[in-house]
């Protein structure tokens, strides 16, 4: 009893939200629900329907924003479109959140993910409505949150490296910058991106760095 206690205490946020991704995605193939998942959770600028025999969609005069459906913005970033789509983003997931949760800790990397991932929607689902009002544009994937957390710990390295406080913990910053540039590049060449999604996301997370850092400086200033 004590090693199962003592295990689910280990377990990180990053994988507590790896697990929830992959339950999800696992629920939506393996019990034929996608469909039924993604008219009801995903993200979208005006909200479309499926008819009755779910033979196409029917466009609203609701959008996501004036519609008691925007908790869409929330959970579209817990949906993916495929197996390559998860498992792209469970590894950035991974890779990148081990990283920053150790350097911040569990709950503010809950806020980067979760608070990155809606403004990742939020963007996506502006753009729809301003860009392309009569086109259905579904935004699922936990790629903005993903952007979210490089765009915060960017913004988090250039800090501590410029106050002189990773001298034991170095983040090599500079290769992370040039994936995310290269991956908005590649958003804009490859159709059935969302981009604006990724822009989003990683607008928000920086700006949640600035944040920290800031808090961070009002602390070391105090003593």
């Amino acid at each position: 009893m004590n090693f199962k206690i003592n295990s689910i205490k280990k377990i990180s946020i990053t994988e507590t939200l790896i697990i929830i991704n992959v339950l999800v995605f696992a629920t939506m193939y393996l019990f034929n629900l996608n469909t039924y998942f993604v008219s009801k959770f995903s993200s979208m600028g005006y909200i479309w329907e499926l008819t009755e025999n779910e033979d196409y969609y029917r466009k609203t005069s609701k959008t996501i924003f004036n519609s008691i459906e925007f908790y869409r913005l929330l959970t579209a970033n817990y949906l993916h479109g495929g197996l390559m789509h998860i498992m792209f983003n469970m590894m950035a997931l991974y890779s990148l959140g081990k990283v920053i949760e150790s350097l911040i800790g569990k709950i503010k990397f809950f806020i980067v993910y979760t608070v990155s991932g809606i403004g990742g929607t939020i963007l996506s689902s502006s753009m729809s409505i301003y860009l392309k009002p009569n086109d259905l544009s579904l935004s699922v994937g936990a790629s903005g949150a993903v952007f979210g957390i490089a765009g915060c710990l960017v913004v988090l390295a250039i800090y501590r490296r410029n106050r002189g406080i990773d001298l034991f913990y170095q983040i090599n910053y500079q290769p992370l910058i040039i994936m995310l540039g290269l991956n908005l590049v590649m958003g804009q060449m490859i159709e059935g991106i969302d981009n604006w999604g990724h822009i989003g996301g990683l607008v928000s997370g920086a700006f949640i760095g600035f944040i920290y850092s800031y808090i961070n400086e009002r602390k070391l200033n105090n003593f």
